[in-house]
Order: structure tokens, then C-alpha cells, then sequence
């Protein structure tokens, strides 16, 4: 395990709505590219959904889903 290296990029957000979607899955994107990670999660109350883009995943997760990891 290395020390201070980042593992994964998490956006909290109550829920993803049209409003929102592209502030919070652009956010997440920005940081997953400036942190050199493929993969991030976007964590709500109760949504579940898998988007890609040029290779890299964000998942959006329902709360008790990230607790139970």
C-alpha cells in the first residue's frame, strides 16, 4: 500500500437530477483526469447507473451500497 497516494475520486450528492447531472458527473470527471484514475463513484440516497466516457467509468451508487463496501 502506498502512503498518501490516492485510490479513488467519490462526489456526494443527495440525488442526480437534469439540473445537476452535468455539474456533478463533469466535477467527478475533472478530478478522475487531474488524479490519473479510471474509475469514480458518485454516491446518492437511492440512484443506481454506470456512465462511460473515453474509457473512464463513473458509477453513481445509492449510500448504503458505498457503507456496506
Amino acid at each position: 500500500m502506498e502512503k498518501n497516494a490516492v485510490k479513488e475520486a467519490i462526489q456526494v450528492c443527495l440525488t442526480i437530477n437534469d439540473e445537476n447531472f452535468d455539474r456533478e458527473y463533469n466535477g467527478l470527471l475533472e478530478a478522475m483526469q487531474n488524479l490519473g484514475l479510471n474509475e469514480g463513484t458518485i454516491v446518492t440516497l437511492n440512484q443506481n447507473d454506470t456512465f462511460e466516457k473515453n474509457g473512464m467509468i463513473i458509477n453513481i451508487i445509492p449510500v448504503h451500497e458505498y457503507l456496506e463496501r
